[in-house]
C-alpha cells in the first residue's frame, strides 16, 4: 500500500514539510493549539473541575494522524477534517453560550483555528490538482473513511461515558433516551449546522458521492441531498 501512497504526499525525510515558511507555519500551529488547550482546561476547572479525556473516537484518529508516515494524513486529517470539526464545536459554542467569557474565549480560538484550516486548504488547492485519478482517490477515499467516522461516533453517548457515570447515569440508558427524544427534524437541524460549518472540502469526499466512488451521501435519509 506504502507504494501507491501520491509521490507528493509521502515525506521525503523526518521533516515532513520542506518549505521554510510551511515549517514555521506549523511549528507556530503548535504553540497556538497549547495556549487553546491551557485557556479551555482553565475555563473548565474553573467553572466544573477536572476536564474529561479525550474520547475514543477522537484520541484514535489524532493517534493515527501524529502517527502517520503520509503528509496528506496530516494535513487532510488536522487542518481541514479536525480544524473544519473544531471550527464548528467552537461557533456553536460561541452563538449558543450565555457565558461571555466562553463567547470570546471561542472568539479568540476561532481566530486562530481559520488561519490552520487555511493553511490545509493552501496545500490542498496547491497539490491535489496535480494528483493522477489513482493517487487523487486515495487520498479522497482517506479523508471520506475519517469524516464518515467522526461524524457518526464522535458525539454519541457511548464516547460520553466518562461524564454518564460520574453522574450514575449509564450511557446505553443514556443513548436509548436520546434515540427516543432525538427527532427527524432535530436531526436536520444539526445536518444544517454541519453544513453552515464544517469546510467543503469534507461535503465533497464524504457527503454527497451520489456517482462511481464508493461513498456515497449517508445522510440522505435524514437531510435534504437526497
Amino acid at each position: 500500500m506504502a507504494s501507491r501512497v501520491p509521490s507528493r504526499c509521502r515525506p521525503r525525510s523526518a521533516t515532513s514539510l520542506k518549505d521554510p515558511g510551511a515549517q514555521e507555519y506549523a511549528a507556530n500551529q503548535t504553540r497556538e493549539e497549547a495556549r487553546h488547550v491551557t485557556a479551555f482546561a482553565a475555563y473548565i476547572k474553573s467553572r466544573w473541575g477536572t476536564p474529561t479525556p479525550c474520547g475514543a473516537t477522537l484520541q484514535n484518529m489524532l493517534t493515527e494522524i501524529v502517527n502517520a508516515p503520509e503528509v496528506y494524513k496530516k494535513i487532510v486529517g488536522m487542518q481541514m477534517l479536525v480544524e473544519g470539526l473544531a471550527m464548528g464545536a467552537f461557533a456553536t459554542l460561541y452563538q449558543k453560550s450565555q457565558d461571555p467569557l466562553l463567547v470570546k474565549l471561542c472568539q479568540l480560538v476561532m481566530t486562530d483555528e481559520a488561519f490552520h484550516h487555511k493553511f490545509g486548504k493552501i496545500w490542498a488547492d496547491r497539490t491535489i490538482p496535480k494528483l493522477s485519478a489513482e493517487e487523487h482517490n486515495i487520498v479522497e477515499d482517506w479523508a471520506a473513511q475519517c469524516f464518515q467516522t467522526l461524524l457518526f461516533n464522535l458525539v454519541n453517548a457511548e464516547q460520553m461515558q466518562t461524564v454518564y457515570t460520574s453522574v450514575g447515569i449509564d450511557w446505553q440508558d443514556a443513548r436509548a433516551a436520546i434515540m427516543e427524544a432525538y427527532t427527524d427534524d432535530d436531526r436536520r437541524e444539526g445536518h444544517d449546522a454541519i453544513d453552515q460549518h464544517l469546510p467543503r472540502a469534507h461535503q465533497d469526499a464524504a457527503q454527497c458521492r451520489h456517482h462511481h466512488r464508493p461513498h456515497p451521501c449517508l445522510l440522505c435519509d435524514v437531510c435534504e441531498h437526497g
